[in-house]
């Protein structure tokens, strides 16, 4: 018999995730309320509104939200194949240039063969990895690329978003988030007693009104040690090299869960090496993959925020 007790129980009370991954969960369960239109559903409904609302701006018609999908993927689709068509032009030139001294191989450990069979999956990775090479050894091969694949990699983010459903205007007043994210949780709270309530006989259907992969930021392959994320805090306008071990082989989760701060990220071969390029962003509640052979020996942070402290999870994945 299960313990009475374990259903009072809130289940976001440790919810550890940027604000950008708190308004894409609550935007999935919003749409997915509007979506089946139950009248017993119609005051919960109301009531995460009002909150999302207060804490993020406001919602888009559903109408607006599909048509605005459907031009975010034929957005996606346009980006991924500018992103290819660059990739694979550019390539004799960084050939010619970069082959000797070996650094052709941090643009294409795999020939233009990755370019070609590029996915969703993978599609991120590598625009990253393009923008910050092109920074990197800009005045070597002289060529203008670098903002043109930043421009690339921001279009196709903002049309990955969109095309999930998952777009909006993140308003910036903290304070006013802070003061209604605990409210915002305890509402989430009594949504699931009410769907779950409508659902008794068939359970498993409530779970299609909650996606709770977007609240989780950690992700990594178990090995016998069942590894844990390394925590990081990073002061205000400080710089931080956290202490650890990785090869060019591996890939490094870079997970930002601060409330407000972003964290910037670049690579060096010594431990407190000032970046040569600009440092790549990473909002509050996004995370990256990072291949360790695009960085050197060290992976450095570096908080520009003039008041909050940084917090960050480190994993190899």
């Amino acid at each position: 018999m299960r313990n009475l007790k374990s259903f009072t129980q809130k289940p976001y009370l440790n919810v550890k995730v940027g604000k950008d991954r708190i308004r894409k969960f609550g935007l999935f369960h919003i749409i997915a309320l509007e979506k089946v239109a139950i009248p017993e559903f119609a005051a919960i409904l109301a009531a995460i509104k009002l909150l999302y609302e207060a804490m993020f701006g406001s919602l888009l018609s559903r109408d607006q939200m599909e048509s605005d999908r459907q031009s975010a993927t034929i957005q996606l689709n346009m980006k991924a194949e500018e992103f290819k068509t660059k990739a694979i032009e550019i390539e004799p030139l960084v050939a010619f240039k970069l082959k000797k001294s070996g650094a052709y191989e941090e643009f294409y450990p795999h020939g233009t063969t990755e370019i070609h069979k590029m996915t969703q999956a993978n599609a991120l990775i590598l625009m990253n990895r393009f923008e910050k090479k092109f920074t990197q050894y800009e005045t070597t091969l002289d060529v203008q690329y670098p903002l043109i694949f930043k421009d690339i990699r921001i279009a196709y983010e903002n049309a990955y978003d969109t095309q999930k459903g998952l777009q909006g205007s993140v308003k910036l007043n903290i304070p006013e988030f802070e003061a209604k994210k605990t409210e915002f949780f305890d509402q989430m709270y009594c949504n699931i007693l009410t769907i779950a309530a409508h659902y008794f006989k068939t359970p498993e259907m409530m779970l299609a009104y909650f996606d709770e992969t977007i609240l989780e930021v950690r992700k990594h392959k178990k090995d016998e040690d069942d590894a844990q994320p390394l925590t990081q805090q990073i002061t205000p306008l400080a710089t931080h090299t956290p202490v650890m071990k990785f090869t060019a082989t591996d890939t490094i989760l870079l997970s930002n869960v601060s409330d407000s701060a972003s964290i910037f990220w670049y690579g060096g071969n010594t431990i407190n090496e000032a970046p040569t390029t600009a440092p790549i962003e990473l909002l509050p509640g996004e995370e990256i993959e990072i291949p360790a052979n695009t960085l050197g020996n060290y992976l450095i942070l570096l908080n520009k925020d003039l008041v909050n402290t940084a917090e960050v999870e480190i994993m190899l994945v």
